[in-house]
C-alpha cells in the first residue's frame, strides 16, 4: 500500500511516502496521496491518552513521542484548536524494526480515538498535481525544434503538436514562467499613507531579492520578514522548510523559486498600501509537511490574536493567502472540524479572511484547504474562500483550474506579469549569441530574471489577485483600524462580501 518517494539520503528531513490505492484491499475507497512517513497529526486535548493508545498498536521497538505544535508555555487567549494540535513522531530502536504503516495505523487510531483525532501529515505543495509530471513541466520549450524556427508558433501547425492542453501553461509564450521587463515603477512609492495597513500574510518561499521589497524606505512599513514570527512565537522541529533535493547535473531553475516573490508582487500591485507578511514555509522545490505548515499557522494565529487582545497593530493579520494544497486519501472525508480545517476556522473567528488557491490538476478531486470553503456558513466567522484560475481574457476558466462546488470564485490566473528576485537565474543558454563591433547581441536567455519580473501561470496566482483586491476593500472601509474581534470579523467580512459581489 505504501513505496517510497524518496530516500532521507536524497531528501534529509523529509521522509516521503506516497499512498498507492491499487495495493490496497479490495473495495478500499483510498485515493493517492502524499505524507510524511515518520509523523502524524493530533488533535486532542488529553495527547498523553493518545500517544498510549498509539504506543498498544506499534511494533515492539518502535517508539512514539508527541509533542506540541505551539508552545505550552504560551497563555491561551481563548479556547482555541491551537492548543489541542500535536504532533507524533515515530522512531525505530534499531534497522530491523519493521516499518511502521501510517495509513493502516492511521485507520485503527480512528476506530479508538474517533475520525477526526488523529492523521496523515500530508506533504503540501504549491501546485498539487495527480499525475507524475506538474503542468509546469511536461515536453520542455527547448526540446525538438526550436519553438523560433520554421513556422512561427502562432501560424500554421503549432509546435506544440504532442503536448496537452494543460501542459502549454507551462511555456514560454503560453504562460509559463519567463523573464519579461516592466517600466512601471513601485506602486508602493506613491501609495497613500492610510491610518492602519491592512496586512497580507504570505505563506509561501519567503520574498526574494528585489527593488519593490527592499527599498530602505518603504520596507519597515510594507514588509515584514516571516523568521522574526517564529522566533518570538515559538517552533518545533519540522516548521522550517526542508533541504530540497538538488541534482548537481541540472542547472535549471527550481520549479517554484520565486513563487513567493510572485505572489507578493500580485498583491502590492493590487493594493499598494497593503503590508505583507512574507513567512518562508517551503524551498525553491514547492514542499513543505502539512506538520510544519501547521505550526507556522499556530503561531501566526497566537500572534494575531495577541495583537487583537492587546491592541497592537503590529501584530494583527486581515488576509492570509495560501496558494498551497494537498489531496486527501479518503473520498468521503469532508472533515471540516479535521486539524487543518479547525485551525483556519479558528482564523476566521478572529476576523481573517483565509484565500486558499483550488490547484492546478484539472480535476473535480477536492484538494486541501480550498475545499474547506464549502463547508457550512457560520456567521461567527469570515468565509473562507477559494478561487481558481481565468485565462487572461479574464472570460474563459483556465484549462488546469481545478473544478468543483468548493470553488467559490476565479480570478484571472494565467499569463500574469509579477516580481521574481533579480537574482533567480539557471544555467539555460539564449539560442544565439555574438559580438558585433564589441557590442554583445543575443537572442533573450529563457532563465535569466536579472529585470526582477516574469510571467507565470496557475491558481497559486489567481488566490493573491482576490487577496489583494480584499486589502484594498478593507482598506476603503468606513473603520478601519479599530482592533478588537467583533471589528475584526465585521470589517473583514464586508470587505470579503464587498469583493465577491464584484466577481465578474
Amino acid at each position: 500500500m505504501i513505496k517510497p518517494v524518496y530516500s532521507k539520503e536524497g531528501l534529509p528531513s523529509l521522509d516521503i511516502r506516497a499512498l498507492d490505492p491499487s495495493s490496497a484491499p479490495r473495495g478500499s475507497k483510498l485515493q493517492p496521496t502524499a505524507y510524511v512517513a515518520d509523523s502524524l497529526i493530533v488533535r486532542a486535548r488529553d495527547a498523553a491518552a493518545v500517544q498510549q493508545a498509539i504506543a498498544r498498536l506499534l511494533p515492539e521497538g518502535a517508539l512514539a513521542s508527541i509533542a506540541p505544535l505551539l508552545r505550552a508555555d504560551l497563555k491561551p487567549f481563548a479556547e482555541s484548536s491551537v492548543f489541542g494540535l500535536h504532533q507524533v513522531t515515530i522512531s525505530y530502536g534499531s534497522a530491523q524494526v519493521p516499518s511502521v504503516d501510517l495509513v493502516r495505523l492511521v485507520g485503527q487510531l480512528q476506530a479508538v480515538l474517533g475520525p477526526h483525532v488523529v492523521g496523515l501529515d500530508h506533504v503540501v505543495t504549491t501546485a498539487p498535481y495527480l499525475a507524475g509530471v506538474p503542468y509546469l513541466a511536461g515536453v520542455p520549450y527547448l526540446a525538438g525544434v526550436p519553438y523560433l524556427a520554421g513556422v512561427p508558433y502562432l501560424a500554421g501547425v503549432p509546435y506544440l503538436a504532442g503536448v496537452s492542453a494543460m501542459q502549454q501553461y507551462g511555456m514560454p509564450g503560453f504562460g509559463g514562467r519567463m523573464p519579461v521587463a516592466v517600466l512601471v515603477a513601485n506602486p508602493a512609492c506613491t501609495a497613500p499613507v492610510p491610518k492602519r495597513r491592512p496586512v497580507v500574510a504570505v505563506l509561501d518561499t519567503g520574498l526574494g531579492a528585489h527593488e519593490w521589497f527592499s527599498d530602505p524606505a518603504l520596507a519597515t512599513d510594507h514588509v515584514t520578514y516571516g523568521p522574526y514570527l517564529l522566533g518570538m512565537y515559538g517552533n518545533v522541529p519540522g516548521a522550517q522548510w526542508h533541504q530540497a533535493p538538488v541534482n548537481p547535473l541540472d542547472g535549471s531553475v527550481g520549479s517554484d523559486a520565486g513563487h513567493g516573490t510572485f505572489i507578493c508582487g500580485i498583491v502590492r500591485q493590487l493594493c499598494p498600501s497593503a503590508r505583507l507578511l512574507a513567512i518562508p514555509v517551503m524551498a525553491d522545490d514547492g514542499v513543505v509537511a502539512e506538520s510544519g505548515l501547521m505550526v507556522t499557522l499556530a503561531a501566526l494565529l497566537y500572534r494575531h490574536i495577541d495583537g487583537v487582545v492587546n491592541g497592537n497593530p503590529d501584530l494583527v493579520i486581515d488576509v492570509l493567502n495560501l496558494s498551497l494544497g494537498y489531496y486527501h486519501e479518503d473520498p468521503d472525508d469532508i472533515a471540516f472540524d479535521g486539524p487543518l480545517g479547525a485551525l483556519l476556522a479558528d482564523f476566521g473567528h478572529w476576523g481573517v479572511a483565509v484565500v486558499a488557491s483550488a490547484g492546478n490538476s484539472g480535476t473535480t478531486r477536492p484538494m486541501y484547504p480550498a475545499a474547506f470553503a464549502a463547508a457550512p456558513t457560520d456567521p461567527s466567522r469570515v468565509p473562507q474562500v477559494t478561487v481558481g484560475a481565468l485565462n487572461a481574457d479574464r472570460s474563459t476558466v483556465a484549462y488546469f483550474s481545478n473544478a468543483g462546488p468548493w470553488v467559490t470564485t476565479h480570478r484571472v490566473g494565467a499569463s500574469l506579469v509579477s516580481t521574481v528576485p533579480h537574482t533567480l537565474a539557471g544555467d539555460a543558454q539564449p539560442a544565439a549569441e555574438l559580438v558585433y563591433q564589441g557590442v554583445s547581441r543575443s537572442t533573450p536567455d529563457p532563465d535569466a530574471y536579472s529585470s526582477g519580473f516574469a510571467t507565470w501561470s496557475g491558481t497559486s496566482f489567481a488566490g493573491p489577485v482576490l487577496a489583494g483586491q480584499i486589502a484594498a476593500a478593507i482598506l476603503a472601509d468606513p473603520d478601519p483600524a479599530t482592533l478588537n474581534q467583533a471589528a475584526c470579523l465585521e470589517r473583514t467580512t464586508r470587505a470579503v462580501t464587498t469583493v465577491l459581489a464584484a466577481t465578474p
